[in-house]
């Protein structure tokens, strides 16, 4: 039976995999990941155009080969200033000496956690994208967040851990799976079965709301659905406390672990955009949980042999420095599940105070984003025409182009600079150059 689909106005198009509640709730696979959202914020595709306008679009924009439709879709997202993620590394131009620091550091087991350094605009959120596209060719699971002040700050882990779930992705056989089939297939060798949380749901995976509970999709640390009793007891809590680190570093650190030792692959990647947001807070108490976290997840990605220990009284990891949390059953619950972790940590900075006034940050390795020279911007501009020629059958005229660039300097940001590149071809084949600004 084939999925039904939908349309989210802001998530896009997406296969609707579970439902709840009557229906008022559907859990639908986005390009961007698994999420629950409501009936009445989804339209279903069949209606998202009348069937005549639908095939009268088809006729108009159906390209005669699949090769040029693929380089449509790329164009279509370069006019937002975007790269699909199945051609990021075909548009990773200039930056063969960080790719090569890249790989580098990928396979140095005695470095868990790394920083990519640049100003706003030097592409630090491109590189991110082709270090999660190499990281799953290498074969480690990747998941990525883009931190947000008001959205997902750091002193809010149990956000962080959610989105993190939310865009895990591995190489299963050369299918690229998510987070469910991961864990499936652990537990199905009958690992992490002494684990204090994913534990329950080898209990319990038929369960909707045993799944939502461990993604943290809600807010609440259980389920308020009825969940039938395991022989572990009732669920524990996943809290979405500030000083809450060691409950979600202990759960990533097994997940970490797992792919290596279970699934065999290299390990787990993590990617955090804008980790400059860390000082980005006038609150002292969100400052301090903020950087508690982040020191947490660097100590976890080194191995810090400390914290393996489950903490049984309060200061318990004051060698540390870290704090966490004592409610419930995190009482006892270690930041690692098992050394080693093979937990591997990127961060992207620009340049700020927080970058000197954690030690942890000081001593990780940092591959810092060289300004583009002036040739890989016309080399930049060269594979977008040549993408562009192909998804529309047509020749640029190349000299016209790039005087039409030529005021954009070597050190306008590339995604600015693309993004003007598309539209002033997109002048030049409708006769409509001369208005170019």
């Amino acid at each position: 039976m084939a999925e039904e689909r939908v349309s989210h106005r802001k998530w896009g198009i997406g296969a609707i995999k579970l439902t709840r509640h009557g229906r008022y709730e559907l859990y639908v696979e986005f390009e961007t990941g698994l999420r629950w959202v409501k009936i009445d914020e989804v339209v279903p595709l069949a209606e998202f155009l009348p069937p005549s306008v639908t095939e009268s679009l088809a006729d108009l924009i159906a390209p005669d080969t699949l090769e040029e439709f693929s380089h449509r879709r790329i164009i279509e997202a370069l006019r937002m200033g975007v790269v699909p993620a199945d051609s990021v590394e075909s548009f990773t131009l200039g930056r063969e000496n960080e790719a090569k620091q890249l790989s580098s550091w990928l396979l140095n087991d005695e470095s868990g956690s790394g920083i990519i350094l640049g100003e706003y605009g030097s592409g630090k959120s491109h590189f991110l994208n082709y270090a999660f596209s190499i990281a799953l060719k290498k074969g480690f699971a990747v998941a990525r967040v883009d931190l947000e002040p008001n959205g997902l700050p750091l002193h809010k882990p149990k956000r962080v851990y959610a989105k993190l779930i939310n865009t895990l992705r591995y190489n299963s056989r050369g299918a690229i799976k998510g987070f469910r089939d991961f864990l499936r297939d652990v537990l199905d060798e009958k690992a992490l079965l002494d684990h204090e949380y994913f534990r329950y749901v080898a209990n319990g995976r038929d369960n909707e709301n045993v799944w939502s509970w461990i993604e943290a999709a809600e807010a609440l640390a259980k389920p308020l659905d009825r969940i039938p009793r395991s022989k572990d007891g009732p669920l524990p809590g996943l809290y979405d406390y500030a000083i809450a680190a060691n409950i979600y570093c202990y759960i990533l650190s097994s997940l970490s672990w797992a792919a290596k030792e279970v699934l065999k692959l290299k390990g787990i990647l993590l990617l955090f955009d804008e980790a400059e947001t860390v000082d980005n807070f006038t609150n002292t108490y969100q400052d301090s949980r903020a950087h508690n976290f982040l020191r947490a997840l660097i100590l976890t990605s080194a191995n810090h042999p400390h914290l393996i220990r489950r903490p049984q009284r309060a200061g318990e990891y004051r060698y540390a420095g870290l704090e966490y949390s004592v409610s419930g059953i995190a009482r006892g619950i270690p930041f690692i599940y098992r050394i080693p972790t093979s937990l591997k940590i990127l961060f992207a900075f620009t340049p700020t105070k927080a970058l000197e006034s954690l030690s942890e940050l000081c001593k990780i390795p940092r591959i810092a984003l060289s300004e583009f020279p002036s040739y890989t911007q016309r080399k930049v501009i060269d594979r977008v025409r040549e993408m562009y020629e192909c998804a529309y059958s047509l020749q640029i005229d190349v000299d016209k182009l790039r005087g039409m660039m030529s005021p954009f300097s070597s050190d306008t940001p590339v995604r600015h600079c693309v993004k003007k590149c598309v539209e002033a071809m997109d002048l030049i084949r409708f006769g409509r150059d001369g208005i170019f600004h």
